[in-house]
């Protein structure tokens, strides 16, 4: 065989390996007008040259596609497997996948989707969807599918290729953050609490029914409103503890009564807290309605006061009693400290015991007293000089050791007072002073 005859035969068998090159075309359009060896051989070092680099492109590619994180395979139009890549056999966990047909990726129910999706590629060359893979070892992936028809030279349909992207991990948090927002509203919707939240501009754009319940209002009506707006925040203070916690950053309290915008009066204990979203700060306004609290609280309070009097009364009572011992006889014993307060409750006892009786004579006890300085004594003589003018005569008994010693020590005279030893001699010289006799039975 001839030099040029090797060239040709060459040429030849680059030609079909670059079948489908347009520049093969051109070439082949000089082969026929060349005749020469010398312009075969710049003929033939040209196909070597295109050869190589589309052998080097296509080699490129192919490890592109072997190493792409996206499952991508080949398959004939009838859907058998031709080609995976090394994404495909992990995202799938099965090995060998050539030869097989993609429909041992998809439960039998799933078939008829499947259907639909290869009927849009074939109408409109490709289609992109989510389907479910069902695998052999009981993984279930959902995956989002693109799918094109690859043609020949003359447009017409050879085969397949799929790109599959795993959304396993995409599903599970659309599915966390559904749970999660379904938990945020039922806690929105079942919490005690009124949540209202207004936008930088001040106008509210969340509020849960709670908050409508709390101020007489329907959502609709609490949505309408704007925070700066509101006579309730101008007047109680609220506006200003607003500002300031979106001035600061910081969340403010604040606890008013008032009757609100629509007409209904209650104690409101509020938080203010600045929030961000999106670069944007919001308002989360909260309040609880303390009127029942705040209610049971003054009723506590009224019980206490009611109880602290019947406790003074009762205390008035043992700390001053009046005892009526015979007809028109009474004794006043006396217990512990006597200042200005009690003082005043034993010459008003003294006298309602003396208009009660009629009592003519009055025995003033005053053995369980420790202390009589001037001040006792002063108290003492003004309740004698009452009795005096209501027409009773006072006698004090039951002067102790000490009494009497802190009595002459501070000067006081008790010259016009009618003191005795003990309660006994003075029952004794009252009822002889009304002319009554003891006698033994």
């Amino acid at each position: 065989m001839t030099t040029n005859e090797q060239l040709k035969a060459r040429i030849t068998e680059l030609e079909a390996k670059l079948a489908k090159a347009e520049v093969i075309e051109q070439i082949s359009r000089g082969l026929n007008v060349a005749s020469s060896e010398n312009e075969l051989r710049h003929l033939t070092n040209d196909l070597e040259k295109i050869v190589e680099e589309r052998t080097t492109e296509v080699r490129n590619f192919k490890t592109l596609v072997e190493n792409a994180p996206d499952a991508i395979c080949i398959a004939t139009l009838s859907g058998t497997i031709t080609y995976v890549n090394s994404a495909f056999h992990k995202m799938t966990g099965i090995e060998q996948l050539q030869g097989k047909n993609l429909g041992v990726l998809y439960a039998e129910e799933d078939l008829s989707a499947i259907g639909a999706v290869m009927e849009e590629v074939f109408a409109k060359g490709y289609s992109q969807s989510e389907l479910t893979w069902h695998l052999e070892n009981g993984r279930i992936v959902p995956v989002h599918a693109s799918i094109f028809l690859i043609s020949d030279k003359d447009g017409k349909p050879i085969a397949s290729s799929a790109i599959f992207q795993d959304l396993t991990e995409k599903k599970q948090s659309e599915q966390q953050l559904t749970q999660l927002l379904a938990l945020n509203q039922a806690i929105i919707s079942n919490t005690s609490l009124g949540i209202v939240v207004y936008d930088s501009s001040g106008q509210c754009i969340l509020a849960n029914e709670v908050s409508g319940k709390i101020i007489n209002a329907t959502v609709e009506q609490v949505l309408q409103q704007n925070f700066r707006q509101i006579a309730l925040w101008q007047k109680s203070g609220m506006l200003e503890k607003a500002e300031e916690a979106l001035a600061t950053g910081t969340v403010q309290h604040k606890e008013v009564y008032a009757v609100t915008t629509f007409g209904k009066d209650v104690w409101l204990d509020c938080s203010f807290s600045p929030v961000t979203v999106n670069d944007e700060v919001h308002l989360l306004f909260t309040m609880n309605d303390t009127t029942e609290r705040k209610q049971a609280e003054a009723e506590r309070e009224r019980l206490k006061e009611e109880i602290i009097d019947a406790q003074q009364h009762a205390i008035q009572e043992l700390s001053v009693p009046i005892i009526p011992v015979m007809d028109r006889i009474i004794v006043l014993p006396l217990i512990g400290s006597i200042d200005s307060m009690r003082a005043s409750d034993i010459m008003r006892t003294l006298l309602a015991g003396i208009t009660e009786h009629r009592a003519k004579i009055v025995i003033m006890d005053i053995t369980g007293v420790p202390i009589v300085d001037t001040g006792v004594a002063a108290h003492l003589d003004k309740s004698i000089q009452a009795a005096r003018l209501k027409g009773a005569r006072t006698i004090i008994t039951g002067i102790s050791d000490a009494v009497a010693e802190t009595i002459v020590d501070l000067g006081i005279d008790w010259s016009n007072v009618e003191t005795l030893r003990d309660l006994q001699t003075g029952l004794m010289v009252a009822l002889d002073s009304l002319g009554i006799k003891l006698g033994r039975s």
